[in-house]
């Protein structure tokens, strides 16, 4: 992660956790996407990393 901010590389990660909150990471957006079965909708959680806290925006 810190290759990517010292190059200042856009980067798009999709995984199964959220991750990315690193010391070295000084900004980032983590979209959750959640489903409540039967419904089919899906609702995307955001969150926002500032370099030292993740916070959920409502």
């Amino acid at each position: 992660m810190g290759l990517l901010v010292s190059w200042r590389l856009d980067a798009l990660i999709a995984s199964h956790e959220m991750w990315g909150t690193f010391a070295e990471v000084p900004a980032l957006r983590i979209y959750e996407l959640r489903r409540r079965p039967p419904s089919e909708a899906v609702h995307a959680q955001e969150f926002r990393w500032n370099g030292r806290d993740l916070e959920l925006v409502s």
